[in-house]
């Protein structure tokens, strides 16, 4: 983990673009996820000049750039940027789910803690929502929420519960956050959550369509706390056009 940086000028960094605002006439700030210096604010200027175009099109959400900033500021100023990689065409519910990543990494992390994993696993993400099942790609979304959770130092207890040490199929679970522990319970409950599918979430192995879902409210309900028990608004525009 890297702390933020000393030095006035940063050259070359890999970086995803995670929101984006416009700021007086011709200028814009900038939230950042980076690969060495974590999450950063930016600011960038000039963006009606010669440059804006190219600039314009790069500093986008959820796409991959390789910046360069000086300044030793909270907002440093952007002295430029270049493409990562090919751009990412996300559309329809790809975008939604990209715009949920971006607003979930703004809520949770903070500044100047770099996450490498974390970083490699985001972009991992991002192209997998690119995948044409809405399934395949809600799931990826669940085991990114597992990694973010780990990545703050809240890490799912998917080995088992204090008594029986492994989780087991038939078993239903509830999570104990402030133990930090999942305990058998009762599968009516309504905090419950198979064992099946825990399991599923700690092998990296995509269940059931119906376990899929099961699994979005339960970890819906586990980040709940870490965002101060607000909606995000990615969840309820999902709603919204879910319901429509």
């Amino acid at each position: 983990m890297r702390g933020r940086a000393h030095a006035s000028r940063i050259e070359s960094q890999p970086a995803y673009v995670l929101h984006r605002r416009a700021w007086r006439e011709s200028s814009a700030l900038l939230e950042v996820f980076s690969a060495e210096f974590g999450r950063v604010g930016l600011v960038v200027r000039g963006l009606r000049g010669a440059r804006s175009q190219s600039w314009q099109a790069m500093l986008q959400p959820m796409q991959a750039v390789v910046l360069s900033w000086s300044g030793n500021g909270e907002l440093p100023l952007v002295t430029q940027v270049e493409p990562a990689e090919t751009r990412l065409d996300l559309r329809g519910e790809a975008v939604l789910a990209g715009l949920y990543l971006n607003e979930l990494m703004l809520a949770l992390l903070p500044r100047y803690e770099a996450n490498l994993e974390l970083f490699v696993r985001y972009g991992e993400c991002l192209r997998q929502q690119l995948a044409a099942d809405a399934v395949h790609r809600a799931w990826h979304l669940r085991l990114f929420e597992r990694d973010l959770l780990s990545a703050i130092g809240f890490p799912l207890p998917l080995n088992g519960d204090g008594e029986s040490g492994e989780l087991r199929v038939a078993a239903s679970y509830i999570y104990v956050a402030d133990q930090g522990c999942l305990i058998e319970c009762d599968p009516t409950d309504r905090q419950a959550i198979a064992g099946e599918v825990l399991i599923a979430l700690r092998d990296s192995h995509q269940p059931e369509v119906s376990a899929v879902a099961a699994c979005r409210r339960w970890l819906r309900e586990v980040l709940s706390p870490h965002l101060g028990n607000r909606e995000l608004h990615a969840w309820s525009l999902m709603h919204e056009i879910r319901r429509l």
